[in-house]
């Protein structure tokens, strides 16, 4: 992942049963129901659930999908799993996904989803400044901290200090 995106999500998960094929190891498609979950997480954790980005009209689906399979993942194995926005294009959005073993010292996967922004038509739509106010971090303290361009405007304006930028930087500001 590019180094330019220090702020990820890290998902704990724990591989069940189900999840694996006659061989033992996570069924190949599985991955990408992993990465679903690490990406939900991190819509989460920087203030928004992807249900709340669908009820202002806007959908992600997902354009292209990619899995790089170092090596394999098994039943109950507990895996640690990377998710970042990389890249903001005008009608999309790519995230990266890193997966790891219990102790994070083996890369067992790595892979990415381009997102598509479209309406409820299924037109394509340019990326709201909302979703970029809510998504995009600022940085991350050492303290684990997470800043978006949201709650450093927020603060910004409750404090007087940032006029009247600081209040457009409010997703209410954009309805």
């Amino acid at each position: 992942m590019n180094s330019e995106h220090p702020v990820a999500t890290w998902l704990t998960h724990r591989v069940s049963y189900g999840e694996t094929d006659a061989m033992n190891v996570v069924y190949y498609a599985e991955y990408f129901h992993l990465f679903e979950r690490a990406r939900n997480e991190y819509i989460r954790e920087l203030g928004m659930t992807y249900k709340q980005v669908e009820e202002r009209g806007l959908y992600l689906p997902v354009r292209e999908a990619q899995a790089r399979y170092r090596c394999p993942l098994r039943y109950d194995d507990l895996i640690h799993i990377k998710a970042v926005i990389s890249d903001w294009r005008r009608a999309s959005l790519l995230f990266e996904y890193e997966i790891y073993n219990e102790d994070k010292t083996v890369m067992s996967t790595t892979g990415s989803t381009l997102h598509a922004c479209v309406n409820a038509q299924g037109k394509p739509v340019p990326v709201p400044g909302w979703l970029r106010l809510h998504l995009q971090p600022v940085y991350g303290d050492p303290a684990g901290v997470v800043q978006t361009r949201r709650t450093v405007g927020v603060r910004l304006a409750a404090s007087g200090e940032g006029g009247r930028d600081a209040d457009m930087r409010s997703p209410a500001a954009e309805n």
